[in-house]
């Protein structure tokens, strides 16, 4: 019979749950904005941040760019872009949710009419 490593075990089950995980990002700070949202610099400080380093270039991930205005308007207005952005199973950016506050930015320029500028 052939006898296990408890610690080595214990070791894979850790990894393995925190390989699984995804991280959601809640800085607490959701309030509603007043403001109006622009694309420029709201939305595309967000777009920066999480999305065109893989949404960007001659082979975008999943063929989406997302590295201009009219790109990330009609990614929004299909619903695809909010509704991945906020999916718990598999969002965007994968390594987990982005800040509520920064969805937040997303909601309200959708809200104030995507504007631009």
């Amino acid at each position: 019979m052939k006898r296990f490593c408890i610690p080595c075990l214990l070791a894979i089950l850790i990894f393995s749950w925190q390989a699984c995980t995804k991280a959601v990002v809640d800085d607490g700070d959701s309030g509603p904005i007043e403001e109006i949202v622009k694309y420029d610099p709201d939305v595309k400080a967000v777009m920066e941040t999480h999305c065109v380093g893989c949404h960007s270039g001659e082979l975008p991930s999943g063929g989406l760019l997302l590295d201009d205005y009219n790109t990330v308007r009609l990614s929004t207005e299909d619903g695809n872009l909010v509704a991945r952005m906020n999916d718990l199973a598999s969002p965007m950016p994968p390594a987990g949710l982005i800040s509520s506050s920064q969805r937040e930015i997303i909601n309200k320029w959708i809200t104030d009419g995507y504007l631009e500028e």
